[in-house]
């Protein structure tokens, strides 16, 4: 099980990829990635790459152990590279940055499947992982893109995306969302995770965005500020929602509560729990 600790990667087409037919159980501590021209830490084989088709569609790194990685100023080429990418299963990332990541793409990018992730924080396209302590900041796309099933987030932050001070060409600001959850993304949990805009330039234009359709889909404790525009702008900002959504789906995000459950379904469940 290989380790990579104290390391520091500067002016690379890729930071750290972690892609080898022996990619599980390993420890990635302590790592710094700056300037990279596509992904500062590609964890995984996305779709597309030369061997994931000889693997089914399972893209490895399994089981990955990752602490203190922090990534800034990816896609420095103007691609749609994510500053960290996650194409794994049951990895487990503990106090990670991913920040001040680049784009020249425009808004419509920002919603289109094959491109969203441009200069996004993170893009989360595997099952089951784990994210404590970790952030998003000052991004030029999306602060995190949550696209797969049964992945946790535990105090997790996303903050300032598409942030005026990282977009360029036909990119701008006030045009991304903090929180991107797609409807694949069933099974999500979020507990307290963060969505804040500080005052000084235009950053997102969305809290949590989220797709229609998704069911089994869990925000508690949820926060969305924006210092700049202040809560009484926040009217479709703060959650921000395609179209109908599916069953088992409970939101709480400042004063906002939804809930499709059954009102009586706890209840039900937990007396027949009992009774079993």
């Amino acid at each position: 099980m290989p380790v990579i600790a104290g390391v520091e990667v500067w002016d690379t087409a890729i930071g750290v990829a972690v892609l080898g037919l022996d990619d599980q159980g390993m420890k990635i501590d302590d790592v710094t990635i700056r300037r990279t021209l596509n992904q500062g830490l590609l964890l995984g084989k996305p779709a597309g790459h030369p061997r994931r088709p000889n693997e089914g569609q399972n893209s490895g790194a399994a089981d990955n152990k990752l602490r203190g990685v922090d990534v800034a100023e990816a896609n420095l080429s103007g691609g749609s590279y994510a500053g960290i990418e996650v194409y794994a299963a049951q990895a487990k990332f503990e106090n990670c940055s991913s920040n001040s990541n680049h784009r020249t793409s425009n808004k419509n990018a920002l919603y289109e499947p094959a491109t969203r992730h441009a200069g996004a924080g993170w893009i989360v396209q595997g099952e089951r992982n784990m994210f404590i302590g970790c952030t998003a900041r000052s991004n030029a796309g999306h602060g995190w893109l949550v696209e797969w099933a049964h992945n946790v987030f535990i105090g997790c932050e996303a903050e300032g995306s598409s942030w005026a001070g990282t977009v360029s060409g036909a990119a701008g600001a006030d045009e991304a969302a903090n929180w991107y959850i797609s409807r694949n993304a069933r099974g999500t949990r979020m507990v307290a995770p963060v969505s804040y805009n500080p005052p000084e330039k235009p950053a997102s234009l969305y809290g949590f965005y989220i797709e229609n359709k998704i069911y089994d889909l869990r925000i508690t404790e949820g926060t969305a500020k924006d210092d700049r525009i202040g809560d009484g702008n926040m009217l479709g900002r703060r959650v921000y929602i395609t179209g109908e959504i599916g069953a088992n789906v409970v939101i709480e995000v400042e004063e906002l509560r939804h809930s499709t459950s059954p009102a009586g379904q706890l209840t039900k469940e937990a007396y027949n729990v009992m009774r079993g």
